[in-house]
């Protein structure tokens, strides 16, 4: 996953995944922050397994917490996945 981010105030933005350990799949839950007014090119190659069956719930998420309500911008978002047999 890779993505460019522009935020309004400085804050740590993160991709999440639910998993039992709320992986992070790009960006950062701790410092350094995101500097106020620039873009920051983010990337992250973490791998989660989701089973054939059983849990489905899954999700990817934008840690809202890490904003703090700051404004935030994202652009040239690319996420892979990959289906292995």
């Amino acid at each position: 996953m890779s993505m460019d981010v522009y935020l309004k105030e400085e804050a740590r933005i993160a991709w999440q995944v639910n998993d039992t350990s709320w992986s992070v799949i790009c960006g950062e839950t701790a410092p350094p922050n995101n500097l106020a007014n620039t873009w920051t090119h983010k990337t992250g190659k973490n791998t989660i397994t989701v089973p054939v069956s059983g849990d489905r719930g899954k999700m990817l998420y934008l840690s809202g917490m890490q904003l703090g309500g700051a404004e935030a911008y994202i652009a040239n978002f690319v996420i892979t996945i990959t289906e292995k047999p």
